[in-house]
């Protein structure tokens, strides 16, 4: 009986090793639409969670309302598939080819999609939230009314897409390639934004509240009736750009080239433009509470009235960086405007037109700090 039952378990082992089912085994009606689409590439609202397409070539696929949450579809081809209102809830598709394919009203909720093709792809009111795009490749994709917040697209290929009336609040977009790009009127607010490329794209009507935007290249692009409330935008490269009636307040444009821009209704309260280029620009009229500090203006003068108002100002923004850094072990230390321009032997903070001066503040790696115990502290009894 042992030998006997030994060889049954054996023989099912080799059966289901070469079979060609799903993982984990599907039943019942869930392997027949398995099965289904394996033969004829269709599987039209199907209930197959799990299943595995791993290195498989299936274009022209269709899979609409099918449910495949948890599946693996690993450098799989499913190029001009219908995949409309389906169910990809953390499936996995890693380095798979999706191009020209219907997404639109699909849950794509947690998918792991690195390396992946979506050229040209539909994603209009799909559910895109916390998934993953790193280095995906999704350029001439539509986005129209989909939810994509809290996801991770640093470095991936956005050039031409068209984004309208959709939301990205929360989601990591550092690296990635926004040109060409139509992204109207969409939520963009306390997004990740640094080194992005958007040369040529259309941004109108969108918001970047508190976004960050470090060595952001909005070169020539369409900024009317854009947020940037509180945004943090070092480096911000935003020359022959149109920021008509956009909403700077609070902004931190700091060493920010805006050459040759149209400024016509910006507000401008508390923004800062310390260091920040506006020659050839138009419409420049900064609140009073605007922040000039070496700040060349429009005509070429440079502006230094406000450069005594800078101390306190840094110490708010870097105390809000600190909170960040604590946990990769170090902080940012800054040094005064007032502190550093008088180190140098400087009389003030404010100076004549044309004195380049020191820069207004200095960011300084700490050294870490550490939480271990000194070894060569002594513990004395009680």
């Amino acid at each position: 009986m042992k030998n006997r039952f030994f060889l049954f378990m054996m023989a099912f082992l080799v059966i289901n090793i070469n079979a060609n089912y799903a993982y984990p085994p599907l039943l019942g009606d869930s392997f027949k639409g398995y099965d289904q689409f394996m033969q004829t590439n269709r599987c039209i609202d199907c209930y197959i969670p799990g299943i595995s397409i791993m290195v498989e070539t299936r274009p022209h696929s269709n899979l609409r309302g099918t449910t495949m949450y948890n599946s693996e579809i690993v450098l799989a081809v499913l190029n001009n598939s219908d995949i409309s209102y389906a169910n990809l809830e953390n499936a996995w598709m890693y380095a798979a080819h999706v191009s020209i394919t219907d997404l639109s009203y699909s849950n794509m909720t947690n998918l792991q999609a690195s390396n992946a093709f979506f050229v040209n792809d539909n994603f209009d009111h799909a559910i895109l939230d916390n998934a993953r795009f790193f280095l995906a490749e999704m350029s001439k994709s539509r986005f129209n009314y989909t939810s994509i917040i809290g996801a991770n697209f640093i470095h991936a290929g956005l050039t031409l897409t068209e984004f309208n009336k959709s939301n990205l609040t929360g989601s990591l977009l550092n690296g990635c390639d926004f040109g060409g790009a139509k992204v109207l009127d969409c939520l963009l607010d306390d997004t990740s934004m640094k080194k992005v490329k958007a040369r040529h794209s259309d941004f109108s009507g969108t918001s970047f509240l508190r976004s960050k935007l470090y060595s952001a290249d909005f070169m020539r692009s369409n900024l009317t009736n854009t947020n940037f409330n509180e945004a943090l935008m070092y480096k911000f490269i935003g020359s022959h750009s149109n920021f008509t009636n956009a909403n700077l307040q609070h902004a931190e444009l700091i060493d920010a080239e805006l050459r040759f821009c149209n400024l016509k209704g910006t507000k401008t309260d508390n923004t800062n433009f310390t260091g920040a280029i506006l020659i050839g620009s138009t419409n420049f009229n900064p609140a009073e509470s605007a922040i000039l500090c070496q700040t060349i203006m429009p005509d070429g003068s440079v502006n230094n009235s406000g450069c005594h108002r800078l101390d306190q100002y840094i110490e708010d923004l870097v105390a809000i960086e600190n909170l960040e850094s604590k946990t990769k072990g170090y902080a940012l230390n800054i040094r005064p405007y007032s502190t550093a321009r008088q180190d140098a032997g400087d009389i003030g903070p404010q100076q004549e037109a044309g004195d380049t001066g020191l820069p207004p503040f200095v960011y300084k790696k700490a050294t870490p700090v550490s939480t271990k115990p000194d070894s060569t502290t002594k513990t004395t009894g009680t």
